[in-house]
């Protein structure tokens, strides 16, 4: 039987969780270079206008993706730095 410590399976998934994270903000860096502004002003705009752009459309649709998955991978960190996870 393998056995291998908490710790170290807590720092492996810390490693890899903030590695996709880093990923996810370059990502959202490159839509708030694209557009001037942060995603939650992009949204006011695009929600006030008329008239739709696709493109923008789909950036928004992409962007937001982007954001709630940061804002849901920086919680799994928190989560794995406070030792609140369970390895089955």
């Amino acid at each position: 039987m393998l056995v291998i410590d908490k710790h170290r399976v807590a720092d492996w998934m810390l490693l890899s969780h903030l590695a996709e994270q880093r990923q996810l903000h370059e990502k959202i860096l490159l839509y708030e270079k694209k557009y001037g502004q942060t995603f939650k002003e992009f949204k006011n705009i695009t929600d006030q206008k008329g008239n739709e752009d696709f493109q923008e459309w789909d950036d928004l649709i992409e962007w937001q993706a982007y954001t709630n998955f940061y804002a849901h991978i920086t919680n799994t960190i928190n989560d794995i730095k406070s030792g609140n996870f369970q390895v089955a």
